[in-house]
């Protein structure tokens, strides 16, 4: 499904990088392709940067969380094993 998903996206982002490229060549007679390449080329080195720590922020995320619902449940709990005795 993944893959399906992935490959469709990937042929509709080439069609209209393609395009804007197509435009900007007509509009500014091939003098603005440098800039479109470069913003793509940044664009897409961002996004790699982001889809390789994204997965490893989550985890410190989720890590965090646990230690924090675990000191939050063991404070709960005493306050009523307190008030039970």
């Amino acid at each position: 499904m993944a893959i399906i998903a992935g490959g469709g996206t990937a042929a509709t982002i080439s069609t209209v990088l393609a395009s804007m490229r197509a435009t900007s060549s007509i509009g500014t007679a091939g003098l603005g392709n440098f800039l479109i390449a470069s913003l793509e080329t940044i664009g897409s080195t961002i996004l790699t940067i982001l889809a390789l720590f994204i997965p490893f922020m989550a985890i410190i995320v989720v890590i965090g969380l646990f230690y924090f619902f675990w000191q939050f449940g063991k404070k709960q709990l005493l306050k009523k094993f307190r008030k039970a005795h």
